[in-house]
């Protein structure tokens, strides 16, 4: 029995042993299949891989450059918005400093106004002589408002009473006005530091100067020094202590004359002057004839 059951055995160990080899014949086999496409697409992955990058990169790069000039149109657009803003702002802010200083300049010459002992109107310049925008002005108020021919024109400036001028002519709703300025326009003065009276006379040779005559051969002229002249009060028209200007210059005369002559630095700056007072002093046609010089 022991025979026969050994013998059993002995014959299926070939058909083990091939089905074994197939076996492992089968599995070297898959390894090394796998091992070769692994090493495959690690062959060609080396390759490809660098040009993948450029690739990607200049995606990216260009990818960058649309968003980008997409932000570029954006911002632009938000600037120009922005700019537009501002432009009002500065127009608003332009527009309030302009009434913050023309309501100053009116609380100034109310101010002056109440401090006179005149009755006066006040006026705002309106036009110029086309031909010298200095010698003559237009206010825009007239005989409606009680203003007539021969009354002084002031200004209010570093809180002095300035001169400007005279009214000649009247409407009811308009006055034209003889500045300083104007070769035509003469009147008596006096000098603060010597208290000598003089004869101030436009000149629209320098908008910012008149002629003075009659100064006295003794007057010292200092040119570090400041002398004032004023209204003298001796004026039908002009009251007194009004200022005109300061005296900038002393012309000598040959000897056989009495009186020098001198520049004076006019207080009024015509090219500035918004705003003018008009002091209510009447006088009769007989009162002005007084000053006339009888031929």
């Amino acid at each position: 029995m022991m025979t026969k059951s050994k013998k059993k055995n002995n014959s299926n160990s070939p058909l083990f042993s091939f089905l074994m080899l197939i076996v492992i014949s089968t599995v070297m086999l898959v390894y090394s299949f796998n091992v070769t496409n692994l090493s495959t697409r690690i062959f060609f992955s080396s390759i490809i891989y660098p040009f993948q990058i450029i690739f990607n990169g200049i995606g990216d790069i260009f990818k960058g450059g649309i968003e980008s000039f997409g932000s570029t149109q954006d911002i632009k657009q938000e600037l120009e918005i922005t700019k537009g803003q501002l432009d009002q702002y500065k127009k608003i802010l332009q527009d309030f400093n302009e009434l913050y200083n023309e309501n100053s300049t009116l609380k100034k010459m109310l101010d002056l106004k109440q401090n006179l002992s005149y009755e006066s109107v006040t006026a705002s310049i309106i036009a110029r002589n086309p031909k010298n925008v200095y010698d003559i002005i237009v206010l825009n108020k007239g005989s409606s408002s009680g203003i007539k021919n021969n009354m002084p024109v002031i200004s209010y400036t570093s809180g002095k009473r300035i001169l400007v001028g005279k009214t000649i002519e009247t409407s009811p709703f308009h006055t034209k006005v003889l500045t300083i300025n104007n070769p035509k326009f003469s009147i008596n003065g006096i000098t603060m530091k010597d208290r000598i009276t003089c004869i101030v006379t436009g000149s629209n040779e320098d908008i910012n100067t008149a002629k003075i005559d009659y100064l006295p051969k003794q007057y010292i002229f200092y040119e570090n020094g400041l002398d004032f002249v004023y209204t003298s009060g001796d004026s039908l028209i002009f009251p007194k202590g009004i200022e005109i200007g300061k005296i900038i210059d002393v012309i000598k005369t040959p000897n056989y004359e009495i009186y020098n002559k001198g520049i004076l630095e006019l207080s009024a700056d015509l090219s500035k002057i918004e705003y003018v007072l008009v002091l209510k002093i009447e006088n009769s046609k007989d009162d002005l004839k007084l000053l006339e010089i009888p031929n």
